[in-house]
């Protein structure tokens, strides 16, 4: 058996660690798997991947915990940040979907989980975010809103669900998505005359108050057609006749 001599070790991992192996490998990595674990791994590597590609961050993506950990669990990591960026940490992370660093950020940034941090997980399209910040008593009234304007039609589905149709919920799912331009997610929300009716009898009054009625779904009516009247993509037009000929027909 061949006993390895002084420095085998040493020749053996610059055999390997040649760039367009290393470069190979980076390509195939998530972004932030990169910057956080391939790059650290020796002298070598982290050498040959210097460009911000490799070396940047983002906080808005899966960050590896072992990272997240180190850089954000330590005692006085917060120490620098204002409360501003504390938000923004919070936020980031939420986006990125990665709970378990969510569950160490909400405890260490010292900021408290409004309806935005909310908004912001329903945005991102991201369940788990979802769920474990309603497990830590964040206020979870916007995050149907924020899964509308993102386009997010089965979150919507699911965080309509746990509303039990909630007025509010249902507004404004419809007027972010019809401002959004997902009108995937207002059609399957079934945003014609007969469905306002139908909303209209549930959240209103019983029936017999049809002036009532009226006055509730028509103001509906013309709030979600504004929204998708004032959506900033460019087939708001196209989005506007559907919606009035859904509507107004």
């Amino acid at each position: 058996m061949a006993v390895p001599t002084p420095g085998h070790a040493a020749t053996t991992a610059a055999r390997i660690w040649i760039p367009s192996i290393i470069y190979r490998i980076a390509r195939f990595l998530p972004r932030n798997e990169v910057a956080c674990s391939l790059r650290v791994v020796d002298k070598a590597i982290a050498a040959m991947l210097q460009t911000p590609e490799f070396t940047t961050v983002r906080l808005s993506e899966p960050v590896p915990h072992h990272a997240f950990t180190w850089r954000w669990g330590r005692p006085g990591a917060m120490r620098d940040l204002t409360r501003a960026q504390r938000h923004e940490l919070v936020w980031l992370t939420v986006a990125s979907g990665a709970t378990a660093n969510l569950a160490l950020a909400a405890r260490v940034a010292g900021c408290g989980l409004t309806d935005e941090v909310g908004y912001a997980a329903g945005k991102a399209g991201q369940p788990g975010s979802c769920a474990l910040l309603a497990e830590l008593g964040c206020d979870m009234g916007r995050a149907v809103e924020g899964a509308a304007a993102g386009g997010h039609l089965a979150l919507c589905e699911e965080l309509l669900a746990s509303e039990a149709g909630d007025l509010c919920s249902f507004l404004s799912c419809a007027f972010a998505a019809a401002k959004a331009g997902h009108i995937h997610v207002v059609e399957w929300m079934g945003c014609d005359l007969a469905a306002l009716h139908r909303y209209a009898v549930q959240f209103v009054g019983p029936k017999g108050e049809e002036e009532g009625h009226e006055a509730w779904f028509e103001e509906v009516e013309v709030r979600v057609v504004a929204a998708a009247a004032g959506s900033p993509t460019t087939d708001w037009r196209a989005n506007l006749e559907w919606l009035k000929s859904r509507i107004f027909s």
